[in-house]
């Protein structure tokens, strides 16, 4: 992100280097209260587990609004001192800076699909050439602003409200904990359908050949841990790639391949449409339930679905390929395949 800065402030070399030494210095200070605060979450789960007391998270939530207010004056003090070694034109630009750090920062925090998604980060991961780029800059621009409120909007709701809720939730007031929901849901789907609209306008101007990639994009962060990449997809893949592979076993694989799809786009519609009914209806009293009975919701069924469609699959992939071929495929996280979670990898044998 720094260096993203540099550019959009027109930065010499020597106001990079000088960015460089105030930015190692506050990410050391950052680094050192999210290790404490980590500590201190640790506990508090340790303490619940061993003793159930829903109380104890009155004392998680005291203790990360501290955590959010040293890290709001951490962060204000980098900037701050970032914006003393710009020059007069180079702090006019701030502002804009200003919203591409609210968007990289407190965009994250959302939490409904489609919250989240930077159509900045989209466009430029489609790599759109420079005449589409041309026309589809006004609109970004126009993204960028009306984003920028309702992020602020968002983001004082969630600071008013986080120590609010767990005060709430340690005393049982359900009625209380909804009002904050309701109020806190309805700031998020600003923020949400703003992106839809802002995403619609810029396929709307696209060439064709290149909407299908941007929508692709769109739909991949808008419900990451539902169409991320599992590890039957891995395993496929890397298969197809093998240099030993016969013309027999690739028929094959495509069919395998072709077979997942099939199952696979049926049931991801599912999980979408079980996600956003979840997002819109969840009440306080669900949570409540779920927290105190350990229930996965209407999803868990649908997950359980998907791993065993994963299982099967690489199971069945393990029949197309000899012994020698099926050692080589990515080696997935131990306990097998888990897309629900996010941050996983596979490692893959060499193909020797």
């Amino acid at each position: 992100n720094l260096d993203k800065y540099a550019k959009m402030l027109e930065m010499t070399d020597e106001q990079k280097e000088a960015a460089r030494t105030l930015f190692d210095g506050y990410q050391e200070q950052s680094n050192a209260q999210r290790e404490k605060i980590q500590a201190k979450m640790d506990e508090v789960r340790q303490q619940f587990r061993d003793t159930r007391d829903p109380s104890v998270w009155q004392t998680m939530g005291e203790t990360m609004q501290k955590f959010r207010d040293q890290r709001k004056q951490t962060d204000e003090g980098f900037f701050n001192d970032l914006k003393s070694v710009l020059t007069p034109a180079q702090v006019e630009k701030w502002p804009e800076v200003e919203r591409a750090n609210r968007r990289e920062t407190v965009m994250r925090r959302g939490f409904i699909s489609g919250e989240r998604v930077n159509l900045f980060d989209v466009v430029e991961q489609v790599k759109l050439n420079p005449e589409a780029m041309k026309e589809v800059t006004p609109i970004l621009h126009d993204y960028d602003e009306q984003l920028d409120r309702a992020l602020i909007a968002r983001e004082a709701i969630t600071e008013e409200g986080f120590t609010k809720f767990q005060q709430l939730r340690a005393s049982g007031d359900v009625k209380g904990m909804q009002e904050l929901m309701d109020k806190g849901r309805e700031a998020a789907n600003r923020v949400k359908e703003l992106n839809k609209k802002f995403a619609r306008s810029i396929v709307d101007i696209l060439p064709e050949e290149q909407k299908a990639s941007f929508n692709e994009e769109v739909r991949q962060r808008t419900y990451p841990d539902i169409y991320r990449e599992s590890q039957a997809d891995r395993a496929i893949n890397a298969a197809a790639g093998f240099s030993d592979i016969t013309a027999e076993q690739k028929e094959k694989l495509q069919s395998l391949k072709d077979n997942y799809a099939r199952a696979m786009t049926p049931l991801q519609q599912k999980m979408v449409e079980t996600t956003e009914e979840t997002e819109q209806k969840i009440t306080a009293a669900d949570m409540m339930a779920r927290f105190r009975g350990g229930q996965e919701g209407p999803m868990g069924d649908l997950r359980r679905e998907r791993r065993e469609w994963v299982t099967k699959t690489q199971e069945d992939l393990k029949k197309i390929l000899t012994p020698e071929q099926a050692e080589r495929l990515p080696v997935g996280d131990q306990g097998g395949d888990n897309p629900d979670q996010p941050g996983r990898r596979a490692r893959q044998r060499p193909d020797t």
